[in-house]
This record gives structure tokens, sequence and C-alpha cells, in this order.
């Protein structure tokens, strides 16, 4: 019996006598991000005048060429109309004029109407600009460009999505030579926005 327990006694005391086992600790990294952006916001393609055959003049008056849409939004088809001095004024077919499209995403007011304004939208002045396979004039002419709306409000869906159209009017001066030929574009930047959290 004594054999007994002083072989236990050891074996326990021999257990306490254990060195403690070594830790190890190793280290990563972990980042975080996020991104914030307005409830809604608006993303436009600009209003496209297209391309038009004017000729050498110094009489008759200025051109205007004036834009309107069939709808106020994504399905409404542009219309071009002459008006004042249109003497031998056509549209060339190969770059058709095309209305602005604004889009809205993420309104906080869904299945509703949103008021729409615009503004910085007169008198804007054009520069020379390579586009439609033109070079920029060597001489600008005072070409103007007006801007407007082309319905009153946008409206927006259950998803909170809606577009609407930006239109407007466009001046050619009367006095024309052949150095004013070649590509225009605002030199400014007209505005629009849209009403909220109605």
């Amino acid at each position: 019996m004594k054999a007994k327990l002083a072989a236990a006694f050891w074996a326990s005391t021999a257990l306490m006598a254990l060195p403690a086992q070594a830790q190890s600790v190793v280290n990563t990294q972990i980042d975080a991000r996020v991104g914030l952006v307005a409830m809604t916001y608006i993303e436009c393609a600009g209003v496209d005048f297209g391309l038009w055959r004017v000729p050498t003049r110094n009489t008759g008056g200025a051109t205007f060429i004036n834009l309107t849409v069939t709808a106020n939004d994504a399905t409404g088809v542009t219309i071009a109309r002459i008006f004042g001095n249109s003497t031998s004024v056509s549209q060339d077919a190969r770059h058709p004029p095309v209305a602005g499209t604004c889009y809205v995403f993420n309104a906080e007011t869904v299945s509703s109407r949103l008021r729409t304004s615009i503004f910085q939208n007169n008198a804007m002045s054009m520069g020379g600009l390579p586009l439609y396979g033109l070079s920029s004039p060597s001489i600008q002419a005072l070409v103007v460009a007006d801007l407007a709306l082309g319905g009153n409000g946008v409206a927006i869906d259950a998803t909170g999505n809606g577009t609407f159209r930006v239109v407007g009017e466009l001046t050619i001066p009367q006095n024309i030579v052949a150095a004013n030929y070649g590509g225009y574009q605002t030199q400014g930047e007209g505005k629009v926005s849209v009403t909220d959290g109605l």
C-alpha cells in the first residue's frame, strides 16, 4: 500500500514540475472601407445640335435652330426646326440633333414627380472644338446656345430612378465665311438640378 501511495505521489509531483507550454502570437493586418454619395444623383448627356449646312453669307439675318422633344423622358424623339434666315440652310443627316438626357438615380421620393431646374443656361458662347470629323474653325463665328428643360419635372419610378430631357436653341450669326466652318462646343456648362425629399 505504501508503495502505491509513493508512486502516486511521485507521478503527481512530476506532472506539476513540467514547464508551461510556450505561447505563439502572430499578427496580420486588416482594413475597412466605405463610400459616401448623395442620396440622389444625376448624370447628363449634353445637347447635340447636330451638323448643319450653312452657306457663306453676309445678309439675311441670323439662323435659329430650335430643338424640342416629343416626350420629356428617354423615349422622346428630338425635333429640330429652323427659324430666321433659312436660305440654303439644311440639316446634314450624318449627325442629326439629339436633345440632352439627364438620368436621376436613387431618389428618396419614389413614384412621384420631382421639380427640375436649369441655370447658367442662357447666351452660352461656343468655342471651336474638333468634332463630327471636323477640325476647329480657323476663325470662330459668334455661335450661341440657349438651353432649356424639355418639360416640367421628372417622373420618378418605384425604384427611385427617372429621366428628363434638355433642349434649346442655337443661334448662327448672319455673317458666315469659309473660315468659320468646323466644330463648336459651349465654353461654359449649364447646370441642372432636381429637388428631392418633397
